[in-house]
């Protein structure tokens, strides 16, 4: 989301004498000048959001006060009852519902204080309450959401039956198979799965297994030039599947996982990698469709290919692969990025 921190300049704002002292008017007018301040630059899609917590903030305050005579401890009150299901649309405290995260709160927070500031250089309230409410404080490091390990098989071998059973399969199935798959038994993070290229897959010859599938992945720093061998065989036959599919398609793309769009390149249209937000997409279907519904208290609904790197990474350190292979194989730096994934009481 765009951020929203930036305190209103008098430059950039409408006439103050011009009356507009409704909630309505008063957001649009913050929101304006947050659009066009290239410092600030709020998109369409925050604008929409920041909107509808906005009116939902102003029916929330009790009956008969107004949006700008709202005190301190009602900001504070408000966002402390904000649920993480419905963050911009709860209204009414719900013990039951679990709170949103104070990087949540926090971002909210600072939307009231900064259209407030503006309604007080427009002469539109005497005070910010934001200014004297308790603060959302920092959040700390939050645990990292990992799935327990019947879950990862569960989901392994919901992904294989599903394409057992499809008599006719498109190329995206059988992409998507091995995407999902290859994530499974390599941990790799988003930006490594979309920058794969096809020449990064490859067939090795070990003593112990003989003939099996690996991938080099090529990060910017040293400690994310790595490669993994997939040492299920079920996932480097999808993958191996995949290679022989991804021949036949149409027009050529120089990507491993790429989609139906396509772009020009020296002259030439290419088919274009994946994007994030599709293998999100792709990621949260596979859970949703492959694990018990209300499975986790409904936080698969936001889980995506991190929650399944993390869930590889703390599979491999319950199996005892010790804390510099995962490293290695994670392509991180420091121990604490492992070391706070090494929960055993997630089985």
């Amino acid at each position: 989301m765009c951020p929203a921190t930036s305190t209103p300049k008098a430059s950039d704002l409408p006439d103050p004498s011009l009356p507009a002292t409704s909630a309505h008017a008063a957001f649009e007018s913050w929101a304006a000048g947050a659009v066009s301040r290239k410092r600030m630059h709020l998109c369409p899609r925050s604008v929409k959001q920041y909107r509808s917590t906005w009116f939902n903030w102003v029916a929330w305050l009790p009956p008969h006060t107004p949006w700008e005579k709202a005190a301190p401890e009602q900001v504070s009150a408000y966002l402390h009852q904000l649920s993480a299901s419905a963050t911009a649309r709860q209204t009414q405290p719900n013990s039951s519902r679990r709170p949103a995260s104070t990087v949540t709160q926090r971002r909210y927070w600072r939307m009231l204080r900064d259209i407030y500031a503006h309604a007080v250089v427009m002469a539109w309230c005497e005070a910010n309450p934001c200014a004297q409410a308790t603060e959302i404080p920092a959040s700390e490091a939050m645990a990292s959401m990992i799935l327990p390990a019947w879950a990862l098989r569960q989901l392994q071998d919901g992904i294989l039956h599903q394409a057992s059973r499809q008599a006719v399969r498109k190329w995206q199935d059988v992409r998507n198979d091995a995407l999902l798959l290859l994530l499974l038994h390599t941990g790799a993070k988003t930006g490594e799965l979309v920058s794969l290229r096809v020449d990064q897959a490859l067939k090795i010859r070990t003593e112990k297994h003989g003939e099996q599938w690996a991938i080099q992945i090529d990060g910017e720093k040293d400690c994310q030039q790595r490669h993994i061998t997939l040492d299920e065989p079920r996932a480097g036959a999808a993958l191996a599947q995949w290679l022989r599919v991804r021949q036949h398609v149409p027009r050529k793309s120089p990507w491993l996982f790429f989609g139906a769009k396509s772009h020009v390149i020296d002259g030439k249209r290419e088919l274009s990698p994946l994007s994030s937000k599709t293998i999100f997409i792709l990621v949260a279907g596979a859970l949703k469709a492959h694990l018990p519904p209300n499975t986790f208290e409904g936080m698969l609904s936001h889980a995506g290919a991190e929650a399944i790197r993390n869930s590889v990474l703390a599979r491999w350190l319950e199996a005892g692969l010790g804390q510099e292979e995962v490293m290695r194989r994670a392509g991180v730096a420091e121990i604490r990025a492992v070391v706070r994934l090494d929960r055993k009481d997630v089985t």
